[in-house]
């Protein structure tokens, strides 16, 4: 009887673990990305997940226009931008305060 009791101890230990190990930071992960894409904004200055920097011209459904230099834009799907640049970062918290 005891040890079946040990046996289900160490089984929801080993849940929990697993849990705040590996399940918990990726949903967070994933959360932190969904709000990234919905919050793109034209000018919000972007890394695509190719490595693309640019800055925002145009945002359609699934579509984001990105201007890599003075005459160049580019269409790039809206689930491959990847990060903010910092200096889009830095102006947003500069206006926060």
């Amino acid at each position: 009887m005891e040890g079946q009791t040990l046996l289900i101890l160490y089984i929801v230990a080993f849940f929990v673990i697993y849990y705040v190990l590996l399940i918990r930071p990726q949903q967070k992960r994933a959360k932190e990305r969904r709000e990234l894409i919905s919050d793109l904004k034209v000018n919000d200055e972007v890394i695509t997940m190719g490595g693309l920097h640019g800055k925002i011209k145009d945002i359609r459904e699934d579509l984001v226009i990105l201007q890599i230099d003075d005459n160049v834009r580019v269409k790039v799907d809206r689930e491959a931008i990847g990060a903010r640049t910092a200096k889009n970062e830095s102006k947003k918290t500069a206006q926060a305060k």
